[in-house]
């Protein structure tokens, strides 16, 4: 089962489904226990020079562009191609934004995965399924940079741990 949370200026502001505490804690959850967090082969080649926590935006950058990984805080996570359920979700929540901003003259604009810099630091670089601009100077260098004014994660089963206990 899909499920989708939103949030907005970084913090979250609707869930449904969720399965985390009424706290917003998640609870017995470690890097260990899920697999799809492990790195892929070739990324475990290419990063053999330094251990997880150590990587940067460059190192990043660096990788083969088939190779599919967020970064967060240092650490990298193998991202699986999303199945059509998950990429339809996502391109009809991106559809019915820019749809609506246009009808209402706004000046925001709805993407489909981009690179987002969120901490502006060079440790983290995530690729949220959807996100609305409205600051147009947060694009830059082909990515965004800065926190996005709307972000939404369509959220399957193989990510849903990582992406609420470690994204948010």
């Amino acid at each position: 089962m899909e499920r989708i949370f939103f949030v907005k200026d970084g913090r979250e502001i609707r869930v449904e489904n969720a399965e985390n505490s009424a706290d917003g804690e998640c609870k017995g959850y470690t890097f260990e226990e899920s697999a799809p967090l492990q790195m892929s082969e070739a990324l475990a080649e290419y990063a053999a020079s330094k251990r997880q926590g150590e990587y940067t935006l460059e190192d990043y950058l660096a990788l083969p562009d088939d190779q599919r990984v967020e970064l967060i805080d240092g650490v990298f996570y193998d991202m699986a191609s999303p199945n059509y359920i998950h990429q339809a979700f996502g391109d009809s929540l991106q559809a019915v934004f820019n749809d609506y901003i246009r009808k209402n003259h706004g000046s925001c604009r709805a993407f489909t995965p981009v690179d987002v810099q969120l901490d502006c630091d060079d440790r983290t670089v995530v690729q949220p399924d959807v996100l609305i601009i409205c600051d147009y100077s947060k694009l830059q260098k082909g990515h965004v940079y800065g926190a996005p004014d709307l972000v939404v994660e369509v959220l399957s089963p193989s990510t849903s741990k990582k992406d609420e206990c470690v994204i948010i």
